[in-house]
């Protein structure tokens, strides 16, 4: 067999599954980890070697909830998370994609999350954006120099926007007809074939009303009835993949509405679930303990009954999720590793668009 591509020696290495760190050599070929020994290494005179002395090595970390859409067309290298040992990215979340809707309707969305700034966000897709649907979406990225993997959710505030406007699809007295619907339904179809995670939505109206037309509305998805997310999240539960999104957390909570989304009781199968939660405990105190009780709850229950999303995001099953090498939805290749400590440079190998496939 030939000498490694790359030798890291005497690094402190995590293997990912939780155990201790142990000092020991990687080699690695064809951007793969092909051995982890306590012995020196075989070393051909075009192998590159680091000295990991003092620093740490491990598994790449999967950022699975992230907005860098626009960011990743004009700086694809995304150093910020790369040197921090991020080898892997999720973009798309919080119902936000920039794969359907017009540059200014998703400039609009944008805004409306975390002060993204709209003329940023706006100059970026008028300059950059040149596709109009997710096959397209995803040849563009995979033409980028990327830094990370990354992999993205098609966003439902952007379906919807694209389907009923930015004025109805802000309007709580509007329901999509069935035409629309359908069309909805044939929109996350495309997206799934073209290697798309699944779904991400949005149901918390808090701290999303900004917004340059229709101000002091929040984002699309939140006007949305539950039979339009079931229709969804059915063609999520038929095709395998996964369903993000946010609870309502005010005087209205629907964490319950979600665990039964999520649950196999009454389906074939459950739908992969990734909830990104926080509580108000001054607007309402009881979602508090509700979720405090309901984490050990649903952990009690039977693997096959629930998918649900870990506190950090990471998605998983609720027994067995911390192998190696893998994220719910995403097959992490072991190809990517951070050697790093005081004073460590990073390294990456470029990056690439990782499609869905779910074990």
């Amino acid at each position: 067999m030939s000498a490694f591509d790359i030798v890291v020696n005497d690094g402190l290495w995590f293997d990912g599954t939780g155990a201790p760190g142990l000092r020991r050599n990687l080699g690695i070929r064809d951007g793969v980890v092909a051995e982890v020994s306590t012995t020196r290494l075989e070393i051909g005179p075009d192998t590159e070697v680091i000295d990991a002395a003092g620093k740490w090595v491990l598994p790449g970390f999967v950022d699975v909830h992230t907005h860098y859409d626009a960011e990743a067309l004009v700086s694809p290298g995304l150093p910020e998370s790369v040197r921090h040992g991020v080898t892997t990215v999720v973009l798309g979340n919080c119902s936000l994609s920039t794969v359907y809707s017009t540059p200014r309707e998703i400039a609009d969305l944008f805004s409306r999350v975390e002060a993204v700034p709209h003329d940023a966000v706006l100059r970026i897709l008028e300059a950059n954006k040149t596709w109009t649907g997710p096959a397209a979406y995803t040849a563009a990225l995979e033409a980028l120099p990327l830094g990370p993997n990354v992999a993205a959710f098609i966003g439902h505030s952007d379906i919807r926007t694209h389907v009923l406007g930015l004025g109805r699809g802000t309007d709580k007295k509007v329901k999509p007809t069935r035409s629309e619907l359908g069309r909805m339904g044939s929109m996350l179809e495309d997206a799934i074939d073209a290697g798309m995670l699944g779904l991400s939505s949005m149901t918390n109206a808090l701290d999303k009303i900004d917004g340059d037309e229709y101000r002091s509305r929040s984002l699309p998805s939140t006007y949305a009835r539950w039979k339009e997310f079931r229709f969804l999240n059915r063609i999520l539960r038929d095709r395998g993949k996964i369903l993000q999104s946010a609870p309502t957390i005010n005087l209205h909570p629907n964490v319950a509405a979600f665990f039964a989304e999520s649950s196999a009781i009454g389906r074939k199968k459950p739908l992969k679930t990734s909830l990104l939660s926080g509580a108000d405990s001054k607007a309402y105190p009881v979602i508090v303990y509700f979720m405090l009780a309901a984490a050990p709850t649903a952990q009690s229950l039977r693997e096959d009954r629930f998918q649900v999303a870990a506190p950090s995001g990471s998605l998983h099953r609720l027994r067995g999720w911390n192998r190696p090498g893998r994220v719910r939805g995403v097959r992490c290749r072991r190809r990517r590793f951070a050697p790093q400590g005081p004073g460590g440079a990073q390294r990456t190998a470029p990056g690439r668009v990782v499609p869905s496939r779910i074990p």
